[in-house]
């Protein structure tokens, strides 16, 4: 299984300015293509801090992806610190001093020399197009490992991880088979239904783990599986054969499967039933 980390760079997110939200968003992107994260970091902007976590996670993990620290402003230390940490020297890239260009004349606004500056790459690093923003991204590769840096903008992470840096993670590591199926409950504990299911869960497929995911709208149970794909038919087969039964097994607290929600639920809940939904403003101003 390809041993993936995240790393993100911030002061902001330490001082809790701002939710890391782009983690998460990079472990459901990754688990939808057949990769897991195993480990998550939040560093400050601070040269040291930053190499020191790169170091760590590269002698560790093959493929490490790191998000923020990339803009034009005095704290976005990256792109320096990687290039100091990878022997390299920072030079304009034309491609990306060509893409800043359009976009500033796009939006009629004057490309700044401190704008210019995200057109600086290291030279030893295979610069990552930005569809959706301004500062490029970068991998650098020390044999099979694979370092990407990427913006800090949660639009721009999302959409570079999905069509620029997990492609170019298929070409080096076969992804896995990860499949989960999630069963919602109401009115019962956690600490009741694990009483509860362990009377059943003994008997489950080693190869699935169970999660209990405690909710505002209930208590989530997540059944997750998570092998080569040549054992998909086989394990897709255990995987809703132990959804069943958890199902039949806790039918008085079953209220809906999936992640969709609650207002998704009820909206399709009244399409089925052909019934409509009125509401009024209370008029209080």
């Amino acid at each position: 299984m390809t041993r993936i980390s995240f790393i993100a760079i911030g002061n902001e997110l330490l001082k809790g300015r701002i939710v890391n939200t782009n983690a998460a968003e990079a472990a459901l992107l990754l688990r939808q293509h057949g990769y897991d994260l195993n480990r998550m970091l939040v560093v400050g902007d601070e040269a040291s801090a930053i190499a020191e976590a790169v170091t760590a996670e590269l002698e560790q993990q093959q493929v490490v992806l790191l998000s923020g620290g990339l803009g034009p402003t005095r704290d976005d230390l990256t792109k320096k610190t990687l290039a100091d940490l990878f022997g390299s020297r920072l030079q304009l890239h034309a491609p990306s001093l060509q893409h800043l260009k359009a976009r500033f004349a796009q939006r009629k606004r004057m490309l700044t020399p401190r704008n210019q500056q995200q057109a600086y790459l290291p030279h030893n690093c295979e610069p990552i197009p930005n569809a959706k923003g301004t500062a490029p991204g970068m991998l650098f590769k020390k044999g099979k490992k694979m370092l990407f840096a990427m913006p800090g903008v949660p639009f721009e992470l999302r959409y570079m991880l999905e069509h620029e840096v997990i492609p170019r993670i298929r070409q080096v590591y076969t992804p896995t088979f990860i499949e989960h199926r999630i069963v919602r409950l109401s009115h019962i504990p956690e600490s009741h239904a694990a009483d509860r299911m362990a009377e059943i869960e003994a008997t489950f497929d080693p190869h699935l783990s169970l999660a209990y995911l405690p909710r505002n709208d209930g208590l989530w149970l997540e059944l997750s599986v998570k092998v080569e794909k040549g054992r998909k038919d086989q394990m897709l087969t255990a995987l809703n054969t132990a959804t069943a039964r958890i199902k039949a097994h806790f039918t008085d607290y079953v209220y809906a499967e999936g992640s969709d929600p609650l207002e998704v639920l009820v909206g399709r809940f009244l399409r089925q039933k052909s019934l409509t939904l009125a509401v009024a403003e209370s008029l209080t101003g």
